[in-house]
């Protein structure tokens, strides 16, 4: 409605103009050879101003005659994109689902209606060679790409992959750098760049890449303090097998410091104060750990704890024992240890009140043995003996520092183990993880490790 009453404005002002002009008074001559031309004022510049619209006119005229050829090739390029377009999206969904077939008939479409330097397209091309197994042809397009303006970091994807599957970490470690200066706040790439780096023991780089790892809020502030500290255990560990004596025990102090509730941590730190002779600062240290949140590793350093003069008296042992279970926690472990000096001291009252403790708290085949042995040295019933051995045959083992990628069992947490990964023990009970095959990538003779969880991301 408004354009219609805007159109009949400007028409009516056009024809007012124009009676306007016509009823200008005057005339205007010209003279031309013997020819002599006289005409209205007003009927002039009318004509002027017709003869201006339609130059104009012709103008446009002449203008959409000459555009009809871009008109067309930019129609022709919208359809070839939008072909190119669809054929890309197809073929990257084939390599999704393995379809060979599909892909390569995708790609060919891809590549004739696209661009040669479209950067999808030339990932297209790349994962098409890679799936139909023609690594070296994949590996020229990724190369290609590194240096393509938009779709370099794709380029680095790709040849890093390649690098990792044929474990060459040097050179992986050169793509990681590169990818981190097109795109510094890839998180998986910061962890991957992390996961070589303590690899190689390059423990300034890691914990440089740690610290921005957090800041991008992929550690929390704990888990930053226990990778820390877990990397001053590794250097501990280093100093200890040089004969370092002080050294490692400066450097678990640290890591101490660092995380007060690292478990290892206070595990491998009470154990340098005991063989310091500091029998109570260490028992100190596991008290403290213990109140604030208890572990069964404690258990077993607390073993170690107790001063050698009382070390061969059974009933200074059972009270030594028993320090951890009155401090509370639910730690069946405790009560069983206890339980277990108790015995040994032929204190049948208390060893039998503390096994009815840790056995409410959790069973454990090793708690039914002791139960056994508490009724045998009583002389207790023979049915309820071979009812404790009978339920040991089925109750779970104790836990231990386990490597959860293959089940293998530690004595004590090492930071760095013998494949090189590291800080990878947990406390947990072995038979969960003997059976399981995790996917990990691994270099005979080489000290990298770099787990398949990573590599998913690629």
């Amino acid at each position: 409605m408004l354009k219609a009453m805007w159109f009949a404005i400007k028409i009516g002002l056009f024809v007012a103009a124009a009676l306007w002009l016509v009823e200008r008074e005057g005339q205007i001559r010209i003279q031309w050879l013997d020819y002599i031309v006289t005409i209205e004022m007003g009927l002039f510049l009318l004509l002027c101003v017709v003869l201006l619209f339609l130059s104009l006119f012709l103008y446009k005229l002449l203008g959409f005659v000459l555009g009809i050829p871009d008109f067309f090739a930019r129609y022709q390029y919208k359809k070839r994109q939008e072909k190119g377009e669809n054929a890309l999206m197809l073929g990257l969904s084939a390599i999704a689902a393995g379809d060979q077939k599909s892909a390569a008939k995708n790609t060919k479409l891809a590549i004739k209606y696209l661009p040669k330097n479209h950067g999808l397209s030339l990932l297209l091309q790349a994962q098409n060679y890679r799936i139909q197994g023609q690594e070296k042809e994949a590996m020229k397009i990724f190369v290609q790409l590194v240096d393509h303006p938009d779709a370099g970091f794709l380029g680095v994807r790709g040849l890093l992959k390649a690098a990792l599957n044929h474990h060459d970490y040097d050179t992986a470690e050169k793509l990681i750098d590169k990818g981190l200066e097109m795109q510094p706040k890839t998180g998986w790439l910061l962890e991957l760049s992390y996961r070589l780096a303590l690899q190689k023991q390059n423990w300034d780089k890691a914990k440089s890449l740690l610290k921005k790892s957090h800041k991008l809020g992929l550690f929390s502030k704990e888990e930053l303090h226990d990778e820390l500290a877990a990397m001053d255990m590794a250097d501990a560990e280093f100093c200890e097998v040089q004969g370092w004596g002080q050294a490692a025990y400066e450097k678990v102090q640290a890591a101490y410091d660092r995380s007060k509730r690292f478990v290892p941590a206070i595990c491998v730190y009470a154990q340098y104060k005991a063989d310091r002779g500091d029998y109570k600062g260490a028992c100190k240290l596991i008290e403290k750990a213990w109140k604030k949140e208890p572990h069964e590793a404690y258990v077993h350093v607390w073993r170690g704890l107790i001063e050698p003069s009382k070390a061969d008296q059974p009933v200074q042992v059972m009270k030594h024992m028993s320090r951890l279970s009155h401090l509370g926690g639910d730690i069946a472990l405790a009560y069983r240890e206890a339980a277990r000096a108790a015995l040994n001291a032929a204190l049948w009252g208390d060893a039998k009140e503390l096994f009815e403790c840790a056995l409410k708290l959790g069973s454990s085949a090793e708690l039914y043995h002791l139960m056994a042995q508490l009724e045998e040295r009583t002389g207790g019933d023979e049915e309820k003996i071979k009812h404790y051995y009978e339920c040991a045959l089925s109750a779970r083992s104790d836990a231990h520092w386990v490597n959860p990628e293959n089940g293998q069992v530690y004595n004590r947490w090492i930071a760095i183990l013998p494949d090189g990964s590291f800080n990878k023990l947990i406390w947990d009970i072995a038979e969960k993880y003997s059976d399981m095959n995790v996917g990990v990538i691994a270099h005979k003779g080489s000290d990298y490790l770099i787990s398949s969880d990573l590599l998913d991301n690629l």
